[in-house]
């Protein structure tokens, strides 16, 4: 018997809009997931965004995999399916989780065509190296917000 990919909502009575963690936050969360496992493929309702800061993560997005570096990141859209590894308990980073309707709502008044990357993944590859980033760090970005 076929089974359907579990769908995970974002949970608007749990979290704000934006919820930013480091990886070992993240760890407990997926440690408490009732309705899934975050181990096994699953698709979300929401937008996550992965950024290591030391170590290497692999992470399996519309069934392939992809590995980051300290510095990359990795984005998983609304409707993607994907599922964690193991690799994230040795790792460090910071998650970004972004309820939809937020980004639906904030990003129309945006100018920066590189958010394109959350909403149309078929237009690049789910990954950005740090290289890739260059001085438009998005790691700076994301430590500013884990601090807030």
């Amino acid at each position: 018997m076929e089974k359907d990919i579990p769908k995970i909502k974002f949970d608007k009575h749990l979290r704000p809009d934006i919820e930013v963690m480091s990886f070992s936050q993240l760890l407990d969360k997926l440690k408490k997931a009732k309705h899934h496992n975050p181990y096994k493929a699953h698709k979300i309702e929401f937008h996550l965004i992965l950024i290591t800061t030391k170590g290497t993560l692999s992470h399996f997005v519309d069934f392939k995999s992809y590995k980051l570096k300290e510095g990359g990141a990795i984005f998983v859209a609304q409707n993607q399916v994907h599922h964690f590894t193991k690799s994230i308990q040795n790792a460090e980073g910071i998650s970004i989780v972004i309820d939809s309707s937020f980004m639906e709502k904030y990003h129309f008044l945006s100018d920066n065509i590189k958010l394109n990357r959350l909403f149309n993944y078929h237009i690049g590859s789910p990954t950005i190296t740090k290289s890739e980033m260059g001085k438009d760090s998005f790691l700076d970005i994301a430590n500013l917000l884990y601090k807030e």
